[in-house]
């Protein structure tokens, strides 16, 4: 079933067993995995089912107080959530990444990569990869037949795999069930708790249309990213000043966001790129997101990262590479990149990309002198470049944060800040990862260093942008004074409040955090249900209903 807020009388009361707050790929994957058990589910949206309304941008909207990342405004407001935007790049996290590493402080996840094994597995059906990979399904190209890796031990291939869900679509499908209604154009606004504030009593819904919506449920589930997750928390303080959760001071802090820089090389022969290694441009650069999706449907291709006994040699973040931008240097190619820089910076200028538009340009400049300069000595000789484009993984730090500030978005709730900040942990491993990883080519003969390397310039992290993604910030913990939410997600102290999403990720590697973000939801859904245990969850709540205009 569907119902729009917005018809609704002001004060309306909806109940359900289970209310989750946010239809992205973590709530409609909790919801799926409730499904069909007797209980009823409602799905709270800001946005609609169709394309974003203003009143839902405005809302998405934050202010940014720390590094400026131009890149910024990617949460969209609608059924779907954020994989509008995702390119269906699918992998796990590593299993270093849920250890405890001495050298990275605030480390370590009260579960183990062993535990979420089930539920990775789970999420090849979910996500339809397993269908899609066929008899092959690895995380690293050594294990693929034919893939043509080199064995360098320093080094690992992690395979990325691309699947073609189409989240709204699946949700579109899911409102015609029984049991399972979304209420669209519905913002949380406030979480009230019992009396004793032991667990949620009910929460608060603001709607475009000016009135209020009350929905009561046996279990409560924030499923709204990064960024909107610890804001619910804040926000609630009517009863609690600091906000729900938030006693240790803790919520919001601990934001992530995947640092990218890039560092140019240079082929020494006619070394061929393994294939493995090699992006399909010409289906990743699609500008539509679901025929991209549907292109890539089944495509893998392998990163260059550090080895874990490299991470640990050298005491090093969990980070990445793709080979990108593999072009012929000759004069015939640098019309085509002056021409790219020029749409690029063009572009810019109407959406605030100039910046970024600059900063892809500085890195291709070098490749442009040495075409001018061969065109001018009528040089024959042909260079090959390819950028290193690595995905870093960022130390949890306490200072980078979500806040709240004073200014309030379209529908009267205080709007959030970002204040991301980087470490010298961050910057020392981003730049001897590139040392690294370079390195493997260069003491083979294959490659050297084209570019004084970016992560040495004292205006870094100038040169460098986020990766998307905000991660970390209502973060899970071994008690309430290492994290927001116990193993099982639920927050300390509230009996019935959830939360999942890559926001209770303690660390974030190199991986988009799609695919582990799925299996955490499916992880909660399977707690929920009681699996393993007594049932946690009974049905009590008949047909939803609730009144209309």
């Amino acid at each position: 079933m569907h119902v729009d807020a917005r018809q609704l009388l002001d004060q309306a009361t909806l109940e359900a067993d289970v209310a989750i707050v946010g239809a992205g790929p973590a709530g409609i994957t909790v919801a799926q995995e409730l499904m069909g058990r007797g209980l009823t589910i409602l799905l709270i949206e800001c946005g609609t089912f169709d394309r974003p309304e203003p009143y839902a941008e405005d809302v998405a909207r934050w202010v940014e107080l720390g590094i400026r990342d131009t890149e910024k405004h990617q949460c969209n407001r609608r059924v779907g959530g954020s994989t509008w935007y995702w390119g269906s790049h699918a992998r796990p996290l590593d299993p270093i990444d849920f250890e405890k590493r001495d050298w990275v402080p605030h480390s370590g996840w009260p579960v183990s990569y062993a535990q979420m094994a089930p539920f990775f597995d789970r999420t090849l059906d979910l996500l339809e990869l397993r269908a899609m990979a066929g008899e092959h399904l690895a995380w690293d190209a050594r294990e693929v037949p034919d893939m043509g890796t080199t064995d360098w031990p320093e080094v690992c291939f992690p395979l990325n795999r691309f699947g073609a869900i189409e989240f709204s679509q699946r949700a579109a499908a899911m409102r015609l069930l029984p049991g399972v209604t979304f209420l669209t154009s519905a913002t949380v606004s406030d979480i009230r708790l019992r009396a004793d504030l032991s667990a949620v009593d009910h929460l608060v819904c603001s709607t475009p249309s000016g009135s209020k919506v009350r929905v009561h449920a046996a279990r409560v589930v924030l499923a709204s990213g990064g960024v909107e997750n610890p804001s619910i928390l804040l926000r609630a303080n009517a009863q609690i000043r600091e906000g729900i959760g938030n006693e240790r001071g803790l919520v919001g802090r601990f934001l992530q966001a995947h640092p990218t820089v890039e560092c140019p090389f240079r082929f020494l022969s006619d070394f061929s790129i393994p294939t493995a290694l090699q992006i399909d441009w010409k289906r990743a650069l699609i500008g539509n997101i679901s025929a991209r999706r549907e292109a890539l449907r089944g495509y893998a291709f392998a990163k260059l990262a550090l080895a874990e006994k490299t991470q640990r040699e050298h005491r090093l973040l969990n980070s990445a590479a793709a080979l990108a931008g593999f072009h012929n240097a000759d004069a015939t190619k640098v019309w085509d990149d002056l021409a790219k820089f020029l749409t690029d910076y063009g572009a810019g200028l109407d959406n605030d990309g100039a910046e970024k538009a600059l900063r892809q340009f500085g890195v291709r400049m070098p490749h442009l002198l040495r075409a001018l300069h061969n065109m001018r000595t009528r040089q024959s000789q042909v260079d090959y470049f390819f950028n290193m484009q690595i995905a870093c993984e960022q130390a949890p730090n306490p200072e980078s944060r979500v806040t709240l500030t004073d200014d309030v978005d379209a529908l009267g709730n205080r709007r959030p800040a970002i204040d991301w900040r980087l470490t010298d942990l961050d910057r020392r491993s981003a730049k001897r990862t590139a040392e690294v990883l370079g390195l493997a080519f260069e003491v083979r003969g294959l490659a050297e260093d084209d570019l004084r390397d970016p992560i040495l310039d004292p205006a870094w992290p100038g040169r460098m942008h986020g990766g998307f993604h905000y991660i970390g910030t209502t973060r899970m913990g071994h008690d309430a004074s290492t994290g927001v939410v116990d193993a099982n997600a639920k927050v300390f102290g509230v009996d019935n409040l959830y939360i999942t999403g890559c926001s209770i990720f303690p660390t974030s590697g190199h991986a988009p955090p799609t695919f582990t973000l799925v299996a955490l939801a499916a992880r909660l859904a399977s707690h929920l249900r009681g699996d393993k245990a007594d049932r946690l969850l009974e049905p009590r709540v008949g047909a939803l209903s609730a009144n209309t205009r």
